[in-house]
């Protein structure tokens, strides 16, 4: 089904048109790792003398090596934190205070970027945490700054002994949601934030992975099977996504964002009346979501009942999306129930929203036209839409038809001929325009 039917996937909307919920409900200050960062002196300032990235791993591999068991803690200051006047002092000190400098636990290092790293041979969960919390109390108690934690265990899945500090640095950026003090073990949250930042990235084959070894590590989360579901979807393997969110809502019935992106997998593979019972029950669950109701909108559309699509697209447009879809949607509605100048102020709309929205433009120019408005205007108007989307039937059909309707036959032509190889059956047409070409030709011709 073409755009021209009233339905097309909703490109203007985020991860397109798939709801995901963040990895962390309650994010905290400058939750983001700070990576590009220069390296923070601050622990350097604490524990000098500490060995520093290749060479602390160096004189740790020896140990780890041995040990069947240990944990990585890693503490980092905050971005916020790091111009905290209370640690300027304590950088500028000879040495930090017996508790912390004579600490006999674990092999302790600093991480390129100035992290704190504790190894602690045989120690499992629950002993690093103890450890973590402690340090982190007492560098409170001497800088007052809150550094942040990131734990991880050795043995975890199948990672090799040097990958546990790696996904101790997840940790980190896992405990930063929680703002200074914070302090997370590596899991599957962990994970699930991880591939979500690679997911925003645009890096969907590195974002699957890590949701892969989060359901590793926990089968059971539902919100990481429905960001596997969505990432899967967006590669193309619509089986393997609606896998996914089945197994999500079979985890949680109410989980609407699983029971929509269903609903979309099927509306993009053309399975319209099951995605309208999957958007349908989604509403119920959660009525004050945008994207169902675009959604919604769009289907009973495509559906040919656009009154029950426009009642849809006006609840979209009053909870307020980011792109001019709704607005687009709205007008076509209006269009097909009679009602042009509703329909020209709602494309109007969409293209103050969007002005590069192909779709609004192209049938606001067709309505100005047919209106008997300015047909110059009009006419720009399609053309800058063939000129934004010159792969779409609709739209070329749209201006070939404003062409000739303006008199201009050999390229009324070429857009009705380019339309035609996009899809749209205007082959008769075209037959007889081309006559109609030939004759007047030949009318020249004659003497």
């Amino acid at each position: 089904m073409n755009s021209a039917d009233g339905w097309s996937p909703a490109r203007e909307e985020p991860a397109g048109g798939f709801l995901k919920s963040p990895p962390v409900e309650e994010a905290g200050r400058d939750a983001r790792p700070q990576r590009e960062a220069p390296p923070d002196p601050f622990f350097a300032g604490i524990f000098p003398g500490l060995p520093r990235g290749e060479r602390f791993r160096r004189t740790a591999a020896e140990t780890l090596n041995r040990s069947d068991r240990f944990g990585v803690i890693l503490l980092r200051r905050l971005g916020g934190e790091r111009e905290s006047p209370a640690a300027r002092p304590v950088l500028e000190a000879p040495s930090p205070p017996a508790s912390l400098r004579s600490r006999p636990e674990g092999l302790w290092g600093l991480e390129d970027e100035g992290e704190l790293a504790v190894i602690l041979p045989g120690a499992g969960s629950a002993a690093c945490l103890e450890f973590a919390a402690r340090l982190q109390h007492e560098i409170e108690e001497l800088t007052a700054v809150s550094p942040i934690a990131g734990i991880a265990l050795y043995p975890t899945l199948d990672d090799a002994r040097p990958r546990i500090f790696e996904n101790a640095r997840l940790a980190l950026d896992h405990a930063a949601f929680y703002g200074p003090g914070g302090r997370a073990l590596f899991d599957a949250t962990t994970l699930n934030i991880s591939g979500d930042r690679r997911f925003e990235a645009g890096d969907l084959v590195g974002a699957q992975a890590e949701f892969e070894r989060a359901l590793a590590l926990d089968p059971a989360h539902g919100n990481v099977l429905n960001s596997l579901g969505v990432c899967l979807a967006l590669r193309g393997d619509s089986e393997g996504a609606l896998e996914r969110f089945s197994a999500a809502i079979r985890l949680d019935r109410g989980e609407y964002m699983a029971v929509y992106n269903l609903g979309l997998v099927h509306a993009l593979n053309g399975r319209l009346e099951t995605a309208l019972g999957f958007f349908l029950r989604a509403a119920e669950l959660r009525a004050d979501v945008y994207e169902i109701h675009l959604e919604l909108g769009k289907t009973y559309l495509a559906l040919g009942q656009p009154e029950a699509a426009r009642s849809h697209l006006e609840q979209a447009a009053r909870l307020g999306g980011r792109g001019s879809a709704v607005f687009r949607l709205l007008g076509e509605c209006h269009e097909r129930t009679g009602n042009p100048q509703r329909a020209a102020s709602a494309y109007q709309k969409a293209v103050q929203v969007n002005p590069a929205d192909a779709q609004a433009l192209s049938r606001l120019g067709t309505l100005y036209a047919a209106r008997g408005e300015n047909e110059e205007i009009a006419l720009l108007f399609c053309r800058e839409s063939a000129r934004l989307a010159p792969g779409d039937a609709g739209v070329r059909e749209r201006l070939g038809r404003l062409l000739l309707r303006a008199g201009r036959l050999e390229e009324a032509l070429a857009e009705l001929e380019a339309a035609c190889r996009l899809g749209e059956n205007l082959v008769e047409e075209i037959a007889a325009l081309r006559r109609r070409l030939g004759k007047a030709a030949a009318g020249e011709a004659a003497p």
